[in-house]
């Protein structure tokens, strides 16, 4: 019996896709770099997850191991900035509680949270779209499984462009 229907990997997985288990080790890796280079650039690194092994011929590795590649970058950028993030929090408390309004940490803290608002009115706003979307079709499975971490305007074009492209 194949592990991978209806036996251990079934019971262990809870039914997540654990098509990453069929890559190894330097294939993984390889999809690391990749989600390394294209995370902090204005593209989908969640479509070129997708991408780069079909692209390859490679098995595609499912959205559990998207999900984990996705906390992995936030991880590696939160530790790398975290001197700055605890000073921009530490100092905006400390601005609030002083009520010094025109602190720089206070200013940057109020720019990160404005900047964030439209967003997430774009995401409110076009969620009953994406999710109809979503369920249209097959061919939109891929990109719409990375819906929830990311509905940005300005990056849907190429995520699904990236993501038709896988099919």
């Amino acid at each position: 019996m194949n592990l991978r229907e209806g036996g251990v990997a079934d019971a262990c997985s809870n039914g997540v896709d654990t098509g990453f288990v069929d890559l190894g080790y330097v294939k993984v890796a390889a999809l690391g770099v990749v989600q390394g280079i294209t995370e902090l650039l204005p593209i989908s690194s969640t479509a070129h997850m997708r991408v780069v092994p079909f692209i390859l011929g490679w098995r595609d590795p499912g959205s559990a191991f998207s999900a984990a590649m996705q906390m992995a970058a936030l991880a590696a950028v939160v530790s790398y900035f975290w001197k700055d993030i605890r000073q921009i929090a530490e100092g905006s408390i400390a601005a609030v509680a002083a009520r010094r309004w025109h602190s720089r940490e206070f200013r940057l803290a109020l720019g990160i949270v404005i900047a964030t608002i439209p967003i997430v009115i774009a995401g409110a706003a076009a969620a009953h779209f994406l999710n109809a979307l979503c369920h249209a079709g097959a061919r939109f499975n891929c990109y719409c499984r990375s819906l929830p971490r990311y509905v940005s305007p300005s990056r849907l074009p190429g995520d699904l462009g990236c993501s038709h492209a896988h099919y």
